[in-house]
């Protein structure tokens, strides 16, 4: 049981390669600078809010007796790049350096996120699912304000990378159906379940990807061509 979360993210290593090796010069740039800052954030976020909320997934390195979830690196890792990208990838769309960059305002976006999160959780008791929701969507209305050109590319990666995520819950089904019953704390969300999986998780992957696809070339100030 506490392998399965490894497990389930293990055929993502290839898909991540996969993308790297074939993509353009600057998606290999881009999902390396993506992967790594999500990496980081990744196990952050849940070590401060969802574990204690939303799940607890048993983990290899000691089963749910910790609440910092080395697997979440990984996770984040993997995801944050292959949804950076996924969009020009999926449709051979090349980028040109043709807006003003915004590195600070992404930087202050990112921390925002952070903040925004903080704020709805501790002061608010907004469950932590609800809390990086609001946050990623305010995120994206700004960025996207700013930068309408990404509308379309960053509608297309939140549903691209909702389909990508179906495959890990489908692997931790066939290798054992019970581990949503122990993982999630599912009296703290909606009830609403697709295989023993909370509709959140699904919700969440469209709003990330919709959040992280268009990040990386508002930052740098890139265009799809």
């Amino acid at each position: 049981m506490n392998s399965i979360y490894l497990l389930a993210l293990i055929p993502y290593i290839p898909v991540w390669m996969y993308m790297n090796v074939r993509g353009s010069v600057q998606i290999k740039k881009e999902m390396l600078v993506m992967s790594f800052l999500v990496a980081i954030v990744s196990p952050v976020a849940s070590y401060l809010w969802w574990n204690k909320d939303w799940w607890l997934p048993p983990s290899l390195w000691g089963g749910q007796n910790y609440t910092f979830i080395p697997e979440d690196i990984l996770l984040g890792f993997l995801f944050g790049g292959i949804a950076a990208v996924i969009y020009e990838f999926s449709f051979g769309k090349g980028l040109s350096k043709n807006r003003k960059p915004h590195k600070k305002m992404f930087t202050l976006f990112v921390l925002l996120t952070f903040a925004i999160c903080a704020v709805l959780f501790s002061l608010f008791n907004f469950n932590s699912f609800y809390s990086i929701i609001i946050s990623m969507i305010l995120i994206s209305l700004g960025v996207l304000s700013i930068r309408r050109d990404l509308i379309k590319s960053s509608v297309y990666s939140g549903a691209l990378t909702l389909i990508v995520a179906i495959p890990f819950y489908a692997i931790i089904h066939f290798i054992s159906p019970d581990w949503a019953l122990i993982t999630y704390k599912y009296q703290f969300l909606s009830g609403v379940t697709i295989y023993n999986f909370p509709i959140e998780e699904f919700i969440f992957w469209f709003f990330y990807g919709l959040t992280i696809g268009p990040a990386y070339e508002y930052a740098k100030g890139w265009g799809f061509k």
